[in-house]
Order: C-alpha cells, then structure tokens, then sequence
C-alpha cells in the first residue's frame, strides 16, 4: 500500500513567536510537514517559488494579511491558503474570502480543528462553514 506524501506547509506571520508556535504543532501530525517560513510577503512569495507548498498558513494583521494574500494569488493563482486570525471577525471572514483564502480560523483553535482544517483544504472537499462559533466557541470559514 503507497502512502501519500505529507501536505507541504508554508507558515507566514510577521511574528517569529507566532511561527515558532505553528511550527511546534504541526510536525507531530505525521501527515504534514512544514516546507518553509517567511516573515512578510516578500518571503512568502520567494519561499512559495521555491517549495510549491501544498497548503499555505497566513498569520499575519489584516490589511498586511490581505496585501500578503492577494500578491500570492496574483503569482500563484492556485495556492490554497488558511487564514489564521487572533481574533475572530465575520467582516474580517468576508473580506478574506473576497481574496480568495480557502478558509479562515482562529489562531487558538484546537490543534486537531487545525489539522482537520489543513487537510480539508488540501483535498479540495471546501465547504462554506456558517460563520457562527463551533461549539468551542471557534470559527472555520472554508470557502468553494
């Protein structure tokens, strides 16, 4: 039986504290790995050109996440991004989704909701969450 290989990641955020967090939680799921990191959409683009990550982690304050996103997206058209929010807003939800992120979460999610949302993406089986909290309390948007 072939295994499939482990969803490549790329995690922007402008805070190294902020990386460090995500990239501690990923690798114990042996079905992801991290590819790279970058600090700030110059990076992202370059580290994107270079590992052709599987699924892309934004972290980053909004307008600098948008400008972040759209510059992705306008170079690769078909990277597949999460948005990784400290606080959860239905605008924020919205506006992102008009950029095309794949999904939007908060950043305290549980690290299995984290996950979960990692490989919805990466499959392509999107769906569009109702903005209403999980019984967590947390929001996914995941968008078709």
């Amino acid at each position: 039986m072939k295994l499939s290989p482990p969803i490549q990641i790329l995690i922007i955020d402008d805070s190294a504290v902020g990386r460090m967090g995500i990239s501690a939680v990923l690798p114990l799921d042996l079905d992801i790995q991290i590819a790279a990191e970058a600090e700030d959409a110059a990076a992202a683009l370059e580290k994107y050109r270079i590992h052709r990550p599987d699924v892309v982690l934004l972290g980053m304050p909004e307008e600098e996440g948008l400008d972040t996103l759209r510059n992705l997206l306008v170079v690769f058209p078909n990277a597949r991004v999460l948005v990784l929010a400290i606080f959860e807003r239905v605008d924020e939800m919205r506006r992102f989704r008009e950029a095309g992120a794949c999904g939007y979460m908060d950043k305290s999610a549980p690290r299995a909701k984290l996950i979960h949302s990692i490989k919805e993406i990466h499959s392509g089986r999107n769906r569009l969450c109702p903005p209403e909290p999980d019984a967590n309390g947390h929001h996914m948007l995941l968008v078709e």
